[in-house]
This record gives structure tokens, sequence and C-alpha cells, in this order.
């Protein structure tokens, strides 16, 4: 999906993308939100603890961003 995605986001300016990704996240948020008790059980017995707490996902991200982005 990341790599899907790259060319049209290397198209955006820092703070379109910024912007875009904030909002997806928000939108993630949400919809886990409002996931049922079973949909957060079945998750939880299958072990995809992922898919109910995204900084899972989302910290390698930031780490790899400051890694690489001047601090302000």
């Amino acid at each position: 999906m990341n790599s899907a995605g790259l060319p049209l986001w290397l198209d955006l300016s820092s703070e379109a993308a910024v912007a875009q990704a904030m909002e997806a996240a928000d939108q993630v948020i949400e919809r886990i939100a409002a996931l049922s008790p079973a949909a957060v059980q079945a998750a939880l017995t299958t072990g995809r603890l992922a898919m109910l707490d995204r900084t899972l996902h989302w910290t390698p991200h930031l780490d790899e961003l400051a890694g690489v982005l001047p601090l302000r």
C-alpha cells in the first residue's frame, strides 16, 4: 500500500501530505472506535492487536521520519 501510493505522495507538498496522513489517521481511529465488541474480540482472539492499536504500525514510520527530518 505504501509503495503503491508513493508516486502520488511525492507530488504533494509536505503540508498536503501531512494533512492527508492526519485525515486518514483520524478516519482509522474513528472506524476502530466504532467496531462492534465481537469484532474487537475477534481481533484480540486471533492475535491481531495492530488492527486495534494503530500506533503499533504508525510509530515505526514516525521514528523513520524523525531520523531524516530536521528538528524544528
